[in-house]
Order: C-alpha cells, then sequence, then structure tokens
C-alpha cells in the first residue's frame, strides 16, 4: 500500500531536522510509540508499537534501520516488526523530504507499507484510514513541539 502526505512548518530546516533526529522527542510524537532505543546513531534503532485497528489490538516490537540519509534534506528508513498475538507483520519503506515553498518548511512522506496476516484481512480502505490517522496525528503533535521550541527561544 502507498501513502503519501505532506505538511508545512514554520521554522528553520536545521531546527526540524534537529527535532527529527532527537529519538526521544521524536518518538513521543509519534502515535503509539515507545521504547525507543539507539543503537547506532543515525543507522539502526528499536521500537515498540502499540495500535488499536478495528477489532485488533497489537503490541509490535520493531526494528528500524536507516538505508538513506542527507543532513537537513532527506532521509529513508526501513521498519519493520510482528505481534505475536495476531501474527500481524508490518514492514514500511519510508521517504522523509524536506523542502521549501516561501517561508515555510515542507516535508514530504512517501511510505510503501506492506501488512500480513490479522490487520490484513481488515482490507485496504480500513488500513489506509489508520495511517492517514497516524499521520495527521503526528502531523498535530509536531507542530505543538515547533511551537513549544519557539516559546522556549522567547523567553
Amino acid at each position: 500500500m502507498k501513502f503519501e502526505t505532506k505538511t508545512s512548518v514554520d521554522t528553520s530546516r536545521e531546527a526540524l531536522w534537529a527535532l527529527l533526529f532527537d529519538v526521544t522527542r521524536i518518538a513521543g510524537l509519534i502515535p503509539g510509540c515507545s521504547d525507543v532505543e539507539e543503537r547506532e546513531p543515525l543507522k539502526d534503532y528499536t521500537a515498540l508499537i502499540r495500535q488499536k485497528v478495528g477489532p485488533f489490538k497489537f503490541e509490535m516490537p520493531c526494528e528500524i534501520v536507516v538505508d538513506e540519509y542527507v543532513e537537513n534534506e532527506r532521509v529513508g528508513i526501513t521498519a519493520s516488526g510482528k505481534d505475536k498475538k495476531t501474527a500481524t507483520g508490518v514492514s514500511v519503506k519510508l521517504i522523509l523530504m524536506l523542502g521549501q515553498e516561501e517561508e515555510l518548511v515542507t516535508i514530504d512522506i512517501d511510505a510503501d507499507i506492506q501488512i500480513s496476516g490479522k490487520l490484513a484481512t481488515l482490507g485496504y480502505p480500513v488500513v489506509k484510514k489508520k495511517c492517514a490517522d497516524i499521520f495527521r496525528e503526528f502531523d498535530v503533535n509536531l507542530h505543538e513541539e515547533l511551537e513549544q521550541i519557539d516559546e522556549a527561544k522567547t523567553v
């Protein structure tokens, strides 16, 4: 399943990039993400993802590998995990690109998501809506976090 989204933020590329790679802080902005561990900086991470989709709740330990990294411009990651209870497996190839539109920094997210097991039985529309909800909540959390950073600078 292909998933694409875009958002804009009123901050510098450098400030946004610094937040995106502050692993603990950014994990707190991702719905259902916890227990993030950096095994090798800018290369290898683990995390725990907890979500409820339709009637299924899952808890998925994930391996996250940074495949591509161009500072302040682009990052590519591969993430995969499996929930033992529901036999749900997820594999994500994600590319995040920063751009510029006038005074705003844009974030383009292009993801290819493969799902197997019980979660896949819910069908494409349900899973795509859940992905959209997660990205929308992340977007709101990201904007709130950047506002707090800006407020802290002015104090």
